[in-house]
């Protein structure tokens, strides 16, 4: 009996949690830009979910690619490069690009890690 109410009092929090965050079904580009959006003004709230897909998706991405050959491979992480550093520049990326916001946003992960931080950078061919 004793623990039955010790229990309860462990599990009863007197301050009341903001309602979480959810995600329900497709995650476009739209919801990821929202997801990180909001995550800047209220970390709590959006940021795990928003640094979570970009996580997961980059996951998806390098085991992927993991898969392939080196010379086939389009996107290098440098080694130093910090989840804070990652979701920032994901970030960027889909604020620069707003007509692709209804593509998949792994897609839009994809696309930016590919411009970001690709494994064979072509040669600027204006200096020559």
């Amino acid at each position: 009996m004793y623990w039955l109410l010790a229990l309860s009092l462990v599990t009863i929090d007197p301050a009341s949690p903001a309602p979480p965050v959810t995600v329900s079904g497709f995650v476009d580009g739209a919801r990821l830009h929202s997801l990180c959006s909001a995550a800047q003004s209220d970390p709590d709230a959006a940021g795990p979910l928003c640094a979570g897909y970009i996580i997961g998706s980059v996951d998806q991405l390098l085991a992927r690619q993991g898969l392939r050959a080196l010379a086939r491979r389009t996107v290098c992480l440098p080694n130093n490069l910090s989840v804070d550093q990652l979701v920032a520049a994901i970030g960027q990326k889909l604020v620069q690009y707003p007509r692709a916001k209804p593509a998949a946003a792994s897609s839009m992960v994809r696309n930016a890690l590919e411009a970001l931080y690709p494994c064979n950078p072509k040669p600027d061919v204006s200096r020559r």
